[in-house]
This record gives C-alpha cells, structure tokens and sequence, in this order.
C-alpha cells in the first residue's frame, strides 16, 4: 500500500511493524496488587461466575473450539471480579485475559497476586496465571488450538499476532455486553455511591455559596475543586476520583473538557454560570455528576440556556419508550427544547459508566444504536455552550427500567 499526493507517490509508506511489537513488548511500569471486589450474584443463568458463564458460551457459540481475547483492562477486571490500581481514575490492572473452551488465563505480573484471599479466588474461578509479556508468544503458539472471537476494536497487534487465520471479528465484544446490565447488588451499591457522593457534593455547594456570597471571599476554579475533594475524603469508601474535576467559571465553562490548572487558576465569576462536573470512586460504585450554578444575577439569555438544558434533562429522565428502543432515538428528547431557540451542544447526551470501574462504558450510550436495555445505567448530560463566555451542563444517573 503506498500514499499519494496530488496524483504522484510520496515517500510514505505503510509497514508491517508486528514483530517490532512483539520483539519489543515491555511490562508494565506501574504495579499495583489485585483486590477481590466483593458481591458477585449468580446471573440469571444460574453460573456462578462470568468466567463461568464465558466457558459455557464457547462451548455453545460454534461446532469448532473457540476463544476469546480480553484486552480492555475493565472488561478484565469485571470479568475476573478483580480492581487493581494501575491507571490513573480507573481501578483496573494491566493484563490480557484468554479465555477458551478449555482453559482460561490471565497474562499479568504474578508479584500483583499477595494476598492468600486473591490467590483463592483466582483458583477458585479456575484462571491459570502466566507472565504478562508471554501473551504474544501465546497467541502465535501452536498451544493455541481455538477460533479466536475479536470484536471490531480489538488492537491490530493482537489480531495480527494470531499467525494463520484463526480469529472471527464480531461488532463488539458480547463480554462487554454482558457487563451494561448490571446486576441486583450492582445497582444497589451505585445507589449508596450517588448517595455517599451528592452527601459530599451538598456540603461543597454549602460551603461554596457561603464562601462567595456571604463572605465574599475568592475562590478559584482550582480552589472549589481541591475543597469538593477534601469533603469526599471524609467519607467512608473513598477511593479517590473517577476522572479530573471539570470546575469552570465564564468562557471556561463553554469548554466540556476543560481542566484547571493548579497555576493562574481564574477567580469564580458571579456574572456567570459556573460548572462543577465531578465525581468519585467507591467499591460500590463509580459517580459522575455535573451541576451548574450561578452565584449572582443570571442574565435573560443564561436564565433561558439553563431552562432549555433542564428541560432537556427532564425529557430523557421521565422518557417511557418500548423495548427494543435505541439510545440514538431517545438522544432527540435532550435537545429539542434547545432546538426550539436555535441552540444545540457537540457532544453526546450520555453514555454508560462503570461499577467501580472506568466512567464510560459501553456498548450503550444516547450516540449508538444499540437497545437499551433494563439494567443499563446511563448518564443524561444535555448542556449549552456560548463560546468565549459561559456554558451550562446537567448531568445525572439513571438506571433503565422496566
């Protein structure tokens, strides 16, 4: 394959660079040890186990052995019932999971394994352990006998490692489909985590409003952030963030990824919307909320962006929609009243999230055509964002019913 431009060949050209990949595969720099997350329900097949549950389905999948490749660090850790603390926000562990008709594997650092409860654990969900730069060899090996399963995203490395055509491609992993509907005690613990946080969210805003409107004082973007953190940590289960704070005052807040800086942080306006969007980890639950609020006299033109923005939330909250019903088809009840006055956002109206684990998770979301399902949870985040001047977002938690 080779590049060109204006109709004569360049100089580029694409290489092959799997064995450069494999040859040069390090191991992980940071190493943290396994955690067992407690509460894992039979599903509703009766398996004990998602490790189990897997080895059933390759059995039933196809007349020829089959297997799969797990890559995504949070489809490991649920699958495994296993948290680590190897990437920053996320409470996952490096690895790759190989699971088969006949044998499942985890290919991570053995050092990770300390504790006699993890070891028994791992034992007890029948995963052998081998040394987390062997997967490539693994792969290439005749040992591997099945018909791999990637889904569409699988890294190229991994798919290219597999050295005969011995992999099928699906659209996405169904492991991970497995992992949105979330289970009885999954759900249960997310409320305690929301309920936890917006305890801490409520004292913060307290705090805030005190602070800026009675007192007087300055507080920065950097400021409100680190105090939210601190009224967290005095919460049982804190595990830290889930992602970086989004705390922004003016133009700032027209930015839906923008991230202070602990240096020339901005004073907190009055004159504008301010948006806090925050949320933290616990063993029960991953949060993610964002609230937008003013500390003075909001113009004409603020009071209506918020109002058309709530009324956005409002719409997906109470939406009732027949199974089968798809998060793109809903996305249209957030902004509709946006619509009415000319206004509109650039980015998703929610995705899933994980249950102590990443914030986004897939494969649902308001953005995809994938049915929503009962046990999904889902964010709802309309917003409005006046470039150079202020933004508005509300984002909240829901669980889809039925």
């Amino acid at each position: 394959m080779t590049f060109y431009l204006a109709g004569q060949p360049a100089s580029a050209k694409i290489k092959q660079i799997r064995q450069w990949l494999a040859s040069q595969q390090r191991s992980p720099e940071r190493s943290s040890v396994f955690e067992v997350l407690p509460g894992e329900l039979p599903d509703e097949n009766g398996y004990p186990s998602k490790v189990s549950h897997t080895f059933a389905d390759m059995v039933g999948m196809t007349a020829t052995p089959t297997g799969v490749v797990m890559y995504e660090l949070d489809t490991i850790a649920w699958t495994l019932n296993l948290r680590g603390e190897d990437v920053p926000f996320n409470p996952v562990f490096f690895a790759y999971l190989v699971i088969t008709q006949d044998e499942a594997i985890l290919f991570t650092e053995a050092d990770k394994i300390e504790s006699q409860s993890v070891q028994s654990h791992i034992e007890a969900l029948g995963v052998r352990i081998r040394p987390y730069e062997h997967v490539w060899s693994y792969l290439q090996s005749d040992e591997l006998k099945a018909t791999m399963i990637l889904d569409s995203s699988t890294p190229y490395s991994v798919a290219a490692s597999l050295t005969r055509p011995r992999y099928t491609v699906i659209n996405y992993s169904y492991v991970t489909n497995l992992k949105g509907v979330k289970n009885d005690i999954e759900i249960e613990g997310f409320r305690a985590a929301y309920l936890r946080d917006a305890a801490a969210f409520v004292q913060w805003s307290a705090w805030l409003e005190e602070t800026i409107v009675k007192k007087k004082k300055p507080v920065t973007e950097w400021e409100a952030a680190l105090q939210l953190g601190e009224y967290r940590k005095q919460l049982d289960h804190y595990r830290g963030l889930a992602y970086g704070d989004i705390s922004a005052t003016g133009a700032n807040a027209a930015l839906p990824h923008y991230t202070p800086s602990d240096k020339d942080s901005p004073v907190i306006e009055t004159s504008t919307p301010y948006l806090m969007d925050s949320g933290g980890q616990y063993p029960d639950g991953t949060c993610d909320t964002t609230r937008t609020v003013h500390f003075g006299d909001p113009t004409k033109e603020q009071r209506e962006a918020y109002t058309r923005v709530l009324q956005g939330h409002i719409a997906i909250e109470t939406a009732v929609f027949p199974s089968g019903t798809t998060g793109a088809q809903l996305d249209v009840l957030a902004r509709k009243a946006l619509w009415k006055d000319g206004m509109n956002y650039g980015h998703g109206t929610g995705h899933g999230f994980g249950s102590f684990l990443s914030v986004h998770e897939g494969p649902h979301g308001f953005s995809y055509n994938i049915p929503l399902r009962a046990g999904n949870v889902i964010t709802n985040e309309p917003g409005f964002y006046k470039e150079g001047e202020f933004g508005i977002r509300i984002e909240s938690a829901l669980l889809v019913g039925e």
